[in-house]
């Protein structure tokens, strides 16, 4: 018992030296959200925020107070790499952006201190969010902050520009007045979302949104690869031989766990197994998969040399998933490619299954009775 468990013991050490470890072994692999943006670094990736803020008669006082309220909050919250651009419109709209590195106030300070003047024109807005956006390839977050009672004109043209351009753009409309003008964001972006209820609260599913969309930038690669598996060039011997099969993980930011490992021979002759339980696979790490192969070659030849050779073709098997996959495929829309990579690899068996060291017994049993028998004396030489 105390030696199985010192096997066990160095088993895992050699594991975890060599990139992989138990699945019990990395407690610190969570699944949350703002832990996976964490990881890939979601904050040091710059992101444009496009805010249309409607400045029009429409907004009262009451309602403009509670939009400023709420972009000091949402302004404070922003990366350091980040960029802002406000929109304020009426009849007409003007677009200036600033770096995050300004405070929440000092980026205020651009829109106008009170409302009023002509009936808001939306179309005019999405047309200048539409320019400013051309040409940057970071992802973009928009957000249409309306007093409800605007016009818009013909959007087919500006929904034609906003489908060129090059970068993700998630679009938002939030109607801090009750009216039909947050509607008209969805006739630019398709898939924009109109939010309905407190401005501090809804403004933060935009900035989960925008944080979502740089890790999906980082992600998107990395879900569509496979793990490598390398077999050393080594045969199979007579009776019990373990191969060390390696794993590779080709991810920067992605952990990985194997599960359901099996392996298979096509030869009856040679039983093939691995240990039960999974492993977790950290990002560019590797584990090893010990295959233990038992061949048994047969009763010993009479022969005195006498080799006995074969072939069997093994395969590992196995399912891979990640830890993250809940954010992957419910936050992110990053289903993993969770297909295992074919690796069957041909084996070369050989044994030497002669008798030559019963041969070579044998012939030291005969040279030495012969030389006892030299050694007895002779009745005629007694004489």
């Amino acid at each position: 018992m105390r030696i199985a468990r010192m096997a066990a013991a160095v088993a895992a050490v050699a594991v975890v030296l060599l990139g992989g470890s138990p699945a019990a072994a990395l407690p610190g692999i969570t699944t949350s959200p703002d832990e996976v943006y964490a990881a890939v670094g979601a904050d040091l990736i710059p992101a444009d925020f496009v805010f249309l803020v409607d400045v029009s008669a429409s907004m009262n006082a009451a309602a403009y107070a509670r939009v400023r309220e709420g972009l000091t909050g949402f302004f404070a919250s922003l990366a350091p790499v980040d960029r802002v651009t406000l929109i304020p419109f009426a009849a007409t709209a003007t677009a200036t952006t600033h770096p995050v590195e300004q405070t929440p106030e000092e980026l205020l300070a651009t829109l106008p201190a009170r409302t009023g003047g002509a009936r808001a024109d939306v179309g005019v807005a999405l047309a200048e969010a539409v320019e400013t956006l051309a040409g940057r390839p970071d992802p973009a977050t928009v957000v249409l902050l309306t007093a409800g009672r605007g016009t818009a004109g013909d959007l087919r043209k500006v929904a034609k520009a906003a489908r060129k351009l090059k970068q993700r753009v998630e679009a938002y409309a939030i109607p801090v007045l009750a009216g039909p003008d947050a509607a008209l964001l969805t006739k630019v972006w398709r898939q924009g979302t109109v939010l309905n209820g407190d401005l501090g609260t809804v403004l933060a599913q935009p900035m989960d949104g925008s944080r979502a969309a740089k890790a999906r930038g980082v992600l998107s690669r990395e879900v569509k690869r496979r793990v490598r598996i390398v077999w050393p060039k080594v045969g199979i011997n007579q009776g019990t031989s373990v191969t060390n099969v390696q794993v590779k993980s080709p991810m920067n930011y992605l952990p990985l766990t194997l599960s359901g490992l099996t392996v298979s021979s096509d030869n009856p002759e040679v039983r093939v197994s691995v240990p039960a339980g999974s492993i977790d696979l950290p990002p560019g790490a590797t584990a090893i998969v010990p295959v233990t192969a038992h061949w048994d070659a047969g009763p010993r030849n009479i022969r005195p040399l006498y080799t006995v050779n074969g072939f069997t073709s093994l395969e590992l098997s196995g399912q891979v998933s990640s830890p993250w996959s809940p954010v992957l495929s419910g936050d992110l829309d990053l289903p993993l490619d969770s297909a295992w990579p074919p690796n069957p690899v041909d084996r070369e068996l050989s044994a030497q299954r002669g008798s030559l060291w019963y041969w070579l017994m044998g012939l030291i049993v005969v040279v030495t009775v012969v030389e006892l028998v030299r050694a007895i004396p002779r009745r005629g030489n007694r004489a």
